[in-house]
């Protein structure tokens, strides 16, 4: 992917023009990044935290909006919702108690 960008990177103007699945390396690029996310790290701090589970808790009672971005890694179970549930699963993970829930 790297070496795609670079490749890209390296093309004139006129030959970007050319280039008709560029969407494709910014797909791949963006799956990259969310690979390399903390599971359950809403906060964003590099680890998974106590605080993470409380900002899931607050989410969940409405006390806390979180972005589109912190609503996907805060829904832990992957169903939609962000819950008491999710909460329980993120403070698991930041004791090391589980690594994920899939």
């Amino acid at each position: 992917i790297l070496a795609a960008r670079l490749a890209y990177e390296a093309l004139t103007d006129d030959q970007k023009v050319l280039v008709i699945n560029y969407e494709v390396l910014e797909v791949a690029e963006e799956t990259i990044a969310n690979l390399s996310k903390v599971v359950g790290d809403i906060d964003q701090s590099g680890a998974t935290e106590s605080i993470d589970a409380l900002m899931a808790l607050q989410a969940g009672v409405g006390k806390l909006e979180l972005t589109d971005e912190q609503f996907v890694i805060a829904d832990i179970d992957g169903n939609g919702v962000v819950n008491a549930v999710d909460s329980l699963y993120i403070l698991q993970i930041s004791v090391g108690k589980i690594t994920n829930v899939k």
